[in-house]
């Protein structure tokens, strides 16, 4: 609650996060607070890749540490740690 109510104060950061819904369709968060994301690589030329690395390439992943600063801002919303 406490994240929620610095990100809508700070005036710096009101006016660079403008990518809100972006970042909702591309990560998930959990019950937990791990931040899920898709990996890249299973959109095109797949009949090159085995069906073992297809697989998985369809699993969610959780994002780097240090990139969970990032998501979290533009996820104000959302009830990360």
């Amino acid at each position: 609650m406490q994240h929620q109510l610095l990100c809508r104060v700070d005036a710096v950061w009101s006016l660079t996060c403008f990518c809100w819904q972006a970042a909702a369709k591309r990560y998930k968060i959990t019950g937990s607070g791990k931040v899920l994301t898709r990996r890249p690589g299973k959109q095109h030329i797949n009949e090159k890749k085995s069906p073992k690395r297809l697989r998985a390439l369809g699993k969610e992943k959780e994002i780097d540490h240090g990139d969970k600063r990032k998501v979290v801002r533009c996820l104000p919303y959302a009830d990360i740690a």
